[in-house]
């Protein structure tokens, strides 16, 4: 299994694009992270993100994005255990539920 970093938070942002065969509207969703050394990434792959995270977690972190994202709009920030967060935390050392 890899190791890798995860981001401290992540964001949904919804927009309306058209679609590939019809040309009719529809809403995509992309996804920006918040990483603990400060840095904001546009566009990351959420799927890539969630690889080799628990189910229960994986899930509940989805389901917390796409409810706080608007219809069309910027969501909130949830924090990589699933809970809604205002703003994203400055860099620092991780320690228990303090996010």
């Amino acid at each position: 299994m890899e190791n890798f970093e995860r981001p401290v938070a992540l964001r949904a942002t919804a927009f309306i694009r058209p679609s590939k065969w019809l040309h009719r509207p529809v809403r995509a969703i992309r996804y920006d992270a918040y990483w603990r050394d400060g840095r904001l990434e546009f566009g990351v792959d959420l799927f890539k993100l969630l690889r080799g995270m628990h189910t229960t977690d994986s899930s509940t972190l989805q389901t917390n994005l796409r409810a706080t994202c608007p219809e069309v709009g910027r969501g909130r920030w949830v924090h990589e255990s699933g809970s809604v967060m205002t703003e994203p935390v400055p860099p620092g050392p991780m320690q228990g539920t303090e996010l």
